[in-house]
């Protein structure tokens, strides 16, 4: 019996032993992955969000300048430069941050170093130097603006890419342990299985085994009820010495028989209160297996509700990682959409300005018409002036003729003096009425080329109105934009959620383990001591029976 309890203790404190170990590993290898995966997705959404800052603050710049460029407010202007000068400072001091994913992009670089024609460009803005603005914006400074927002897509791209890698890495260990746990724990399992199978095996052969000793036994089992007086007492002694019977017969050296009578009864007291000792002694490690196996039985109930909740919250984060990844292809798609956008304002903006220019040729055009037309309406009122002198004159003229008429002096010097008046009244009509026809050409000529110049003006003006129409519909296409890249900021607090989540059960399950593992160091000080007890029980029996055997 004492071979078969040290076998079958040694499976389970086997068995047990590999459940620690396997919870350990688990607990461990998920603390890890859990530790990885929260360092990762910080360092990846900081990234995520600088790049995305980077991005918006290129397109905001653009967006400044050109509407500086396109703008006649002085004041708005300078409003709008001081914004781009702003955002380009927020930009270097964000690539000159340590661990920026920015500080290695040399484009960035190029546009940060680039103070020189920035100051040009800004100068030639302040002074009104357009044409000079023009073509310091689209031929140096726009170039390298459109190269840092190709630059920093590339470099969202790379993150997604490294971000999906990881992700990969993490799920392979977390499958690598998850198999090496179910290993084990099919490994505990199966020798407890056979640990019960051998205690159930030995016991039957127990059984199966002649019944002589029990005969044999039955005699001395009668002098000692004779000898007792206790009816209470015999009962007692009776289980005890039934359990003493089977334990004797494999456990005594020797045959009882062989010892002689006086002997036999200090042999048989001897080997009685050893059994006892040793019932108690594995009663005691029963006792100390049933709880640690009731314990055992509620820690794998709940490791077993945790991982159910790990597992969910597993599938919600990788749902919530893909619908990230998925955010994150739509922050590239974007990017390249921003890309676009700003090639079209780069051609929206050499547009506007060869329809300033001419918008503005037009407008001096108008201006010289508007002179001929300021000289048309004076000749026109000299003209008025010297036919309101004629009619006078004829007026006076008539009125001398009537008075002379009515005075009867009609005498041929008064007709020859009215005959002068009227021919020079002829003759100022005559010049009145040339003049009067070149003037009206002349200022029909300046209506047809006003109307030309106010019509060519308009136009002008409408192909600039629609070029603005244009640039406010990009501008709300880039601030669409912006607010779909804020949208990252729910996943990646989703994800957080998830991770400390993941990181309370994996506490949980640390905890677990280090019970299991404070159970299986009692078991391994419980277990042996009945083999030492056992063992200094055999050494002491000489010496107690031959101290019988004297008393």
């Amino acid at each position: 019996m004492n071979k078969i309890s040290k076998r079958v203790l040694a499976a389970l404190i086997a068995s047990a032993v590999l459940m620690g170990i396997s919870t350990f590993i688990s607990v461990k290898n998920t603390e890890h992955n859990a530790q990885v995966g929260v360092e990762s997705l910080s360092d990846y959404a900081t990234e995520q969000a600088k790049l995305s800052e980077a991005a918006v603050s290129i397109s905001e710049i653009q967006s400044d300048i050109l509407s500086a460029l396109a703008s006649d407010d002085n004041i708005y202007r300078q409003e709008m430069l001081t914004a781009a000068s702003e955002k380009l400072n927020a930009l270097e001091e964000s690539c000159l941050e340590e661990g920026s994913p920015l500080a290695d992009a040399e484009p960035l670089s190029k546009l940060i170093r680039a103070e020189t024609i920035r100051e040009a460009l800004f100068t030639s803005i302040k002074e009104e130097n357009m044409k000079i603005a023009d073509n310091i914006f689209f031929s140096e400074y726009n170039p390298r603006l459109t190269e840092a927002a190709e630059c920093t897509a590339e470099l969202m791209k790379e993150l997604n890419s490294s971000r999906t890698g990881t992700n990969i890495q993490i799920y392979s260990d977390a499958r690598t342990t998850k198999i090496i746990s179910i290993c084990l724990g099919l490994m505990a399992v199966s020798l407890t299985i056979f640990s019960l199978l051998y205690l159930d095996k030995r016991l039957s052969a127990q059984t199966d085994e002649p019944e002589e000793a029990e005969e044999d036994f039955s005699d001395k089992y009668e002098l000692l009820s004779e000898e007792e007086e206790d009816s209470e007492r015999l009962i007692e002694a009776e289980d005890t010495i039934e359990t003493a019977v089977r334990c004797i017969n494999i456990l005594a050296d020797g045959d009882p028989d062989a010892a002689p009578d006086g002997e036999y009864p200090y042999r048989y007291e001897h080997v009685l209160s050893a059994v006892r000792k040793m019932k108690a002694k594995l009663r005691f490690i029963a006792a100390q297996i049933n709880r640690a196996s009731e314990f055992v039985n509620a820690e794998s109930v709940r490791i077993s509700d945790n991982a159910e909740e790990l597992s969910a919250a597993a599938l919600e984060h990788e749902r919530a990682a893909a619908e990230l990844n998925e955010c994150s292809q739509g922050m590239a798609e974007l990017m390249t959409r921003s890309k676009e956008i700003s090639e079209k304002l780069k051609v929206l903006c050499e547009s506007n300005g060869s329809s300033v220019k001419d918008c503005r040729e037009r407008l001096d055009d108008a201006k010289q018409v508007c002179e001929k037309l300021s000289e048309s309406r004076r000749d026109m009122e000299e003209l008025i002036k010297n036919a309101s002198d004629i009619a006078s004159r004829a007026n006076l003229l008539a009125v001398n003729t009537a008075m002379n008429a009515s005075k009867g002096e009609s005498s041929g010097k008064s007709l020859a003096a009215s005959a002068d008046e009227a021919r020079a009244l002829a003759v100022a009509a005559s010049d009145l009425s040339a003049l009067t026809a070149q003037a009206a050409e002349r200022f029909d000529e300046n209506i047809r080329i006003s109307t030309e110049a106010v019509s060519a003006a308009a136009d002008s003006l409408n192909g600039f109105s629609d070029a603005t129409e244009n640039a406010l519909d990009m501008e709300k296409a880039l601030s669409d934009q912006c607010e779909k890249l804020s949208c990252g900021e729910e996943y990646i607090s989703k994800i957080s959620g998830f991770v400390i989540l993941n990181k309370n059960a994996y506490e949980e399950y640390a905890v677990s383990g280090r019970m299991l593992s404070e159970q299986s160091l009692a078991l391994k000080k419980i277990v042996p001591s009945p083999v030492r007890d056992e063992e200094k029980k055999e050494e002491k029996e000489p010496e107690e029976i031959s101290t019988a055997a004297a008393d």
